[in-house]
C-alpha cells in the first residue's frame, strides 16, 4: 500500500515542481529593470503572491482523490478488507501528500529565496517621499531591495500551514463524496471559502508582518487547526460505514 501511494504521490510532486517552477521564472522575468522608487518590492514578494494561489490549489490537487480515488475505482472495500488498519490507511494517505506539497513548496522558495538574494542592479529613476517626489537626474544604478531570512521563513510556513490545513480538509470532504468529479466539485468551493476567510485574516487587523507576535499567533493557530481537522478526518474514517 506505501508504495503504491507513493507513485502517486511521486507523480504529483513532479507536477508540482513544474507548476512551482513556471510560477518562479515568471516572477523573474517580470521584475522590472527600471523602478520608480527605492522601495519597489522585491522578488520573493511577488513568487509569495503568486505561490499563495498556487499552494491553495496545490492542496485541492493532493486531496481531492484521497479517499473519493478508491471509491470511484471501486477498491475501498477491497482495501478495507485487508488486514490494515483504518488509521494506518488514512495516516498514510494525508502524510504522503502533506510530505509531498511540503518538499516541493520549501525547496522552490528556498530557490527563490537565493535568487532573491543574489546582488542585481536596477535603475532608478526617482524617490517617492511623502512630500513629494525627487527626481534623480541622471538615473542612478542602485541594488534591488530583498526580502529579509526572517520574514521569508514566516511567510513560507504561513502559506505552507495553509496548503497542509485544506489537505486535511480536502480528506474529510473525500471521505463523504462518492466519486471524484463531486470530491473535485466540493473541494473547489471549500477552497474559495478557505481563501476568502484567510485573505481576511491576512489584511488588518490582523495583518502578518515580519517581528510581529501576530504572526506566530497566527501560524501557531493554522497548525492547531490542521492537527484538529486532521484527527477529525482520522476519527470520522475510523467510524464510517462505506
Amino acid at each position: 500500500m506505501l508504495y503504491k501511494e507513493w507513485r502517486l504521490v511521486r507523480l504529483k510532486m513532479l507536477m508540482l515542481a513544474g507548476i512551482y517552477i513556471a510560477i518562479g521564472l515568471v516572477v523573474y522575468v517580470i521584475q522590472p529593470n527600471v523602478v520608480i522608487r527605492y522601495n519597489d518590492p522585491p522578488m520573493l514578494s511577488y513568487w509569495f503572491i503568486f505561490s499563495v494561489l498556487a499552494t491553495l490549489g496545490a492542496a485541492v490537487f493532493c486531496g481531492v482523490d484521497i479517499i473519493a480515488d478508491e471509491k470511484s475505482s471501486g477498491t475501498l472495500g477491497f482495501l478495507l478488507a485487508r488486514p490494515i488498519s483504518r488509521t494506518r490507511i488514512y495516516m498514510t494517505k494525508i502524510l504522503l501528500n502533506l510530505g509531498g506539497l511540503a518538499v516541493v513548496f520549501l525547496v522552490s522558495s528556498a530557490i527563490m529565496f537565493i535568487i532573491n538574494t543574489l546582488p542585481r542592479n536596477v535603475t532608478l529613476v526617482e524617490y517617492r517621499l511623502i512630500d513629494g517626489v525627487i527626481k534623480t537626474t541622471p538615473p542612478v544604478q542602485i541594488f534591488a531591495s530583498t526580502v529579509g531570512f526572517e520574514e521569508a521563513l514566516t511567510k513560507t510556513f504561513w502559506i505552507l500551514m495553509q496548503g497542509s490545513c485544506f489537505i486535511c480538509i480536502s480528506g474529510i470532504i473525500s471521505i463523504f463524496t462518492r466519486s471524484m468529479l463531486e470530491s473535485l466539485s466540493l473541494n473547489i468551493v471549500a477552497a474559495i471559502i478557505f481563501g476568502f476567510i484567510l485573505g481576511m485574516i491576512n489584511t488588518a487587523p490582523f495583518q502578518l508582518d515580519a517581528g510581529h507576535r501576530t504572526e506566530l499567533i497566527a501560524i501557531a493557530s493554522l497548525a492547531v487547526l490542521t492537527v484538529g481537522v486532521f484527527t477529525s478526518g482520522l476519527f470520522i474514517f475510523q467510524r464510517k460505514e462505506f
